[in-house]
């Protein structure tokens, strides 16, 4: 009995089983199981209703010749008896374990906040204009997500598994911690709020110091300076358009609001250093224009713009 199991074994995995064999296989009740198993699950997230058994077995079969092939041959020997034991339905268990992770990609566009919940129960806020790549489980020690752009995570507390956002330039790792991180590649420098719980930064350069936050403290590192360092906030007046659903500024300088309003409108606006620096407001955005928004500021402050009709860009400068 357990010479006949190995043969059909390895013939399923070298594809020299039969016709009358594979239908054998399919249809005993062990692999039929499976296969329904999985058909119920695809079905409830796709919405698919019809069982194609033979469709169904291609399908595995292909995935089986595919990736268990070359590296069974290497331990054939130490888990086929293990295989055996666990009966011929496990080699569809076994080939789905040695599958790459399968990944999703959640991305907002303008004036869209995106709201997302991790495999771990961790919620995520995604800004206008950014990306967030995440495992369908989080299987290995850490959980590890990347982001580019903006958003702000509420994060399941687990201390056997650090949470860990990965950007461009440095990792945020957090543990119980409700923050932002603000990181998109065109910007000259990244930012990190904290609201409650602790994170602590490092960076993709290893000379580069480690830095720990504490509640209503916020991180700003400077790409071209490859410095950062740690001011004073109020982290829930900062980070209110988690809730709000629309962008909020209270008393921020201009050097904050306009890449914000940049990713929000998916529109750029070119501003002097100095002057961005100088001016600071509160208002809040929510189906308004751009230039409904620029003329306010126009209106409140020294300030002027126009448009550039060739590239497109917004242009503020000083009256």
């Amino acid at each position: 009995m357990e010479n006949k199991k190995r043969n059909k074994l390895h013939k399923l995995l070298t594809g020299k089983l039969s016709y009358s064999a594979k239908q054998d296989l399919l249809y005993s009740k062990p692999v039929e199981r499976i296969m329904h198993q999985q058909w119920d699950a695809a079905s409830q997230e796709n919405g698919i209703s019809e069982f194609d058994p033979t469709r169904t077995y291609t399908k595995i079969q292909k995935r089986i010749n595919e990736q268990l092939v070359a590296p069974f041959y290497k331990v054939y020997s130490i888990v086929a008896s293990i295989l055996l034991l666990l009966g011929i339905g496990s080699v569809i268990c076994l080939s789905n374990k040695l599958q790459p992770a399968q990944m999703y990609v959640v991305a907002s566009g303008i004036r869209n906040i995106e709201s997302i919940s991790l495999p771990d129960g961790s919620k995520v806020q995604l800004g206008p204009g950014s990306s967030l790549t995440y495992p369908a489980k989080f299987t290995k020690k850490k959980r590890r997500i990347t982001l580019k752009g903006q958003a702000f995570f509420s994060v399941a507390k687990d201390k056997q598994h650090p949470f860990i956002v990965h950007t461009q330039q440095m990792d945020v790792q957090a543990l119980g911690t409700a923050f932002e991180v603000f990181s998109h590649a065109e910007e000259s420098y990244i930012e990190t709020t904290l609201l409650n719980g602790k994170v602590r930064i490092s960076w993709d350069d290893k000379k580069q110091p480690t830095f720990i936050l504490r509640p209503n403290e916020q991180f700003v590192y400077t790409k071209q300076e490859r410095k950062g360092q740690i001011k004073s906030i109020e982290a829930d007046k900062y980070t209110a358009w988690r809730q709000q659903g629309f962008l909020s500024f209270e008393n921020e300088p201009l050097a904050m609001i306009l890449p914000r309003l940049e990713h929000w409108y998916g529109r750029k606006i070119i501003c002097d250093k100095a002057l961005a620096q100088r001016y600071y407001f509160s208002f809040k955005v929510r189906d308004e224009s751009i230039e409904t928004i620029l003329h306010i500021m126009s209106l409140s402050a020294p300030l002027k713009f126009n448009l550039n009709k060739i590239t497109h860009n917004y242009i503020l400068t000083h009256k």
